[in-house]
C-alpha cells in the first residue's frame, strides 16, 4: 500500500509513520501546509517531499494521512473526499461538530473510506473481548473505565500547536481531545444507545482556557455503566 503523510507539523506524524513503517505500507510523499517543515521531515526520514497538495490528488496513492490546523483540514478532506482518495483522518479535523458533520455527510454522499485514528477500539483488550463475544464466552459488559491523562497543556505549545488549546481553534480541551478515545471504545461495547448520566468539566490545576480534567459517566440500553476520565492533569 503506498500512502501519503500529509501534515507532517501534526505533533502524531512521526507516530504515524512509525505505524505505517511497521505495517509494511510504502511512504510515498511528505507534505505540510509549511513546504520547509514537510521539506525537513522528509530529509530526515528518508522520504519524498511534495510541494503541491494538488499533486497529490492528481496522482493519488493508495490513502492519505491528513493531519494539521482545523482552519485548513476540512476543505483539505474535501478534496480527497470528492477525489475518492481512501483517507484516514486525524484529529481534532475541525473546530466544531458542525463543520464535522458536513464531512461526515460529504462522505455518505460519496461512500468513501474515511477512518479517524482512534485506537482504543482496536486495541488488545477491546479485540480479545470481540474475539471472545463472537466465539459466545463473554458474559455481558457491565461497566468499564477508560482513562487517558496526558502531560500538561504547555506540552501543545512546545511542540509549535499552542491551537490544539485554543477553544476557538482546537473546540476544547482534554474532553475533546482526550475524551473522545474513551468515548469512541464505550460506543464500540456499548449494547444501543448511550445516555450521559453524570459529567464533571474542570480546572483543577492549570488556569487554562480549557478544561485541563473531564470525567464522564455513561450508561447504554443494557443499563452497563462506561466511565471516561481525560486530563492534562
Amino acid at each position: 500500500m503506498k500512502m501519503v503523510l500529509a501534515g507532517s507539523s501534526h505533533w502524531h506524524a512521526e507516530m504515524h509513520l512509525d505505524a505505517a513503517r511497521f505495517c509494511g505500507a510504502e511512504i510515498a510523499g511528505i507534505w505540510d501546509e509549511d513546504a520547509q517543515h514537510a521539506r525537513a521531515f522528509a530529509t530526515r526520514q528518508h522520504l519524498p517531499f511534495i510541494a503541491d497538495f494538488a499533486k497529490i490528488l492528481s496522482s493519488p496513492p493508495d490513502a492519505i494521512l491528513l493531519m494539521g490546523h482545523p482552519s485548513t483540514i476540512p476543505a483539505r478532506a474535501r478534496a480527497v473526499i470528492e477525489a475518492g482518495i481512501p483517507l484516514i483522518l486525524e484529529k481534532p479535523a475541525a473546530s466544531s461538530a458542525a463543520a464535522l458533520a458536513v464531512l461526515s455527510e460529504l462522505a455518505r454522499q460519496h461512500q468513501a473510506f474515511v477512518s479517524v485514528p482512534l485506537p482504543n477500539r482496536f486495541g488488545p483488550a477491546a479485540t480479545a473481548f470481540e474475539r471472545l463475544r463472537s466465539q459466545g464466552r463473554a458474559g455481558a459488559v457491565a461497566h468499564c473505565q477508560f482513562r487517558l491523562v496526558n502531560g500538561p497543556p504547555q506540552r501543545y505549545a512546545a511542540d509549535g500547536v499552542a491551537w490544539v488549546v485554543d477553544p476557538a481553534i482546537g473546540g476544547g480541551g482534554a474532553l475533546r481531545n482526550l475524551g473522545i478515545h474513551g468515548v469512541n471504545a464505550a460506543l464500540g461495547l456499548a449494547t444501543g444507545a448511550l445516555r450521559l448520566k453524570t459529567v464533571s468539566i474542570e480546572n483543577r490545576i492549570h488556569r487554562a482556557a480549557v478544561e485541563d480534567h473531564a470525567l464522564l459517566v455513561l450508561e447504554d440500553a443494557a443499563g452497563a455503566l462506561f466511565v471516561v476520565e481525560a486530563g492534562y492533569t
